[in-house]
């Protein structure tokens, strides 16, 4: 701005009649015009610094939290991870299901890769809820808090906490996470090693580190099942229901952001590497 109103006032000057401050005035002239030049491309050149610093942040979170929800490799949502009976008794209006059973008749996502965690998680928790009530209009009724307080959906009952465990559990022992050997140290691992352990790594330094790795996705996803538990129940909160068919059905098309990457389903469930508490409303206070 300095510049520009000193450059304005050159501009301005009479012309003098003497040829030296003519000349000074031209040199001084043509010196404001560079100097002027220069600002302009300085604040252009730090406004594309600072759009740049900004996009650099994003992309940092954004492999931060893809680094977070990912499993090593050979991990994912399946049947033979499945490690144990997972049954549980009717609770009207809860209905009795074996989860073993519930996912053998999921369909995963056709576009969605074994390394879409969150997507997965999402998309069978959709599933098992669609059958979980009966009638099933009653699960829409329910929320999965991410906190205590209900907040502004003070009018929805809370998910039994003894249910939420059960699903978590489920979901981590489906992840291949829920092995009673996590419980464990890897010194007391060391001195008895199982085939568990063994199948690890090749050697014990090898195993150590996976192990930590197992221990800490274990952890994380604990919260982020329970954060795909709260989603579903919102989506299935915006389905009608289907006398004919006797089922809850997506209202219409519908695009959801989650995080990982694109997919479409019938729904066009989209997926996108964005933070998921930001794209999409969470029943929480």
């Amino acid at each position: 701005m300095l510049s520009y109103h000193v450059q304005t006032s050159i501009e301005t000057l009479p012309s003098s009649s003497d040829s030296v401050v003519r000349a000074l005035t031209s040199v001084v002239r043509e010196q404001m015009h560079t100097i002027a030049g220069l600002s302009l491309t300085v604040n252009a050149l730090l406004s594309k610094l600072k759009e740049q610093d900004k996009e650099l942040k994003r992309t940092t979170f954004h492999v931060a939290r893809n680094r977070e929800i990912s499993l090593p490799e050979g991990y994912t949502l399946e049947r033979k991870n499945i490690s144990r009976v997972w049954h549980r008794d009717s609770s009207p209006p809860f209905k009795e299901f074996n989860m073993v059973e519930v996912m053998e008749k999921w369909q995963r996502p056709k576009r969605a890769h074994d390394h879409d965690h969150f997507l997965l998680v999402l998309d069978f928790m959709r599933h098992f809820f669609l059958n979980a009530c009966e009638p099933p209009t009653k699960i829409q009724q329910y929320a999965c808090r991410q906190s205590g307080k209900k907040g502004k959906f003070d009018h929805l009952k809370d998910l039994p906490e003894g249910l939420v465990d059960f699903l978590i559990s489920f979901i981590l022992d489906a992840l291949g996470l829920h092995r009673d050997q996590l419980l464990r140290t890897p010194d007391e691992h060391k001195r008895n090693p199982n085939k568990w352990w063994l199948d690890l790594a090749e050697n014990d330094d090898a195993r150590e580190r996976l192990f930590h790795v197992l221990s800490e996705k274990r952890v994380i996803w604990s919260g982020k099942t329970r954060i795909a538990i709260g989603r579903a129940l919102e989506d299935l909160r915006r389905y009608h229901f289907d006398p004919d068919r006797a089922m809850l059905l997506p209202s219409k098309k519908k695009r959801v952001m989650v995080e990982g990457s694109t997919v479409t389903k019938k729904d066009e469930v989209i997926q996108k590497t964005e933070t998921v508490e930001d794209e999409v409303e969470v029943v929480e206070d």
